[in-house]
Formats: C-alpha cells, structure tokens, sequence
C-alpha cells in the first residue's frame, strides 16, 4: 500500500464520504419525522381536545425542524467538497488544509442537531392541558 499513496487517499475519501452520508440520512430522518409528526398531532386536534396549542411556538417549531433540514443540505455539500479535496492530492503534504473542512462538515450538523432539539423543545412547550 506504500507504494500507491493515491489508492489511500480514494480509500479516505470515500469513508469521509460515507460517514456524512450516514449523519446526514439520520438528521433529515430526526428533522422530517419531527415535522410530520407535529403536524400529525395538529390535524387530530380539535375544539374539544384536552390539549391547548400555542399556534406562533408550533410555527417556531416547524421553523426550527426546517432549519435543521437546510443544515443537513449545507452538510452534504460540505461532504461532497471534503472528498473531493481528499481526493485530488496522491501524496499527504506537510499542511494538509483539508482536515479543516471536516470541521466544515461536522458544524452545520450540529447545528441541524440542535435545530432539532430545540424544535422538538418548542413544540413540547407549546402544548399545554386546558
């Protein structure tokens, strides 16, 4: 392997790959299911429901669980620009300034994360017994 440093590097790349597939599928799964279970709940509701909803949090929310949603889009093209960096050098330098990007693509899905659970949070709120 010593030999074909390239062969490394696709390796590498692949798993950066991949591994931002697998966060990103498991955030639009959180951020959409959050979604469609709020509005679920907001459908079954009615005037003489035992549950009070304050409609501007659950719009907050949905805002909330979108947001995150736009994180997970920001991620995967931080994933793809990863592997593509990776990708394009056969020998590691000294100064290898990709490594940084991974911080590119682990920010914005924390923060698809934390969008989540705030939304998740808001909406729990906002919910209260008549």
């Amino acid at each position: 392997m010593d030999d074909q440093p390239g062969i490394d590097r696709k390796h590498e790349a692949d798993l950066v790959k991949e591994i931002g597939m697998f966060s990103i599928k498991t955030m639009v799964t959180l951020c959409s299911g959050g979604f469609i279970v709020i509005l679920t709940f907001l459908s079954g509701i009615s005037t003489t429901s035992p549950v009070a909803v304050s409609v501007p949090q659950i719009k907050l929310a949905l805002m909330s669980l979108l947001g995150g949603l736009v994180f997970c889009v920001i991620t995967l093209f931080a994933s793809f620009a990863i592997s593509q960096a990776r990708l394009g050098r056969d020998a590691p330098s000294k100064l290898d300034h990709s490594n940084w990007l991974l911080v590119i693509q682990a920010g914005p899905l924390l923060l698809a994360f934390v969008f989540f659970v705030v939304g998740v949070f808001i909406a729990l709120t906002g919910m209260t017994a008549k």
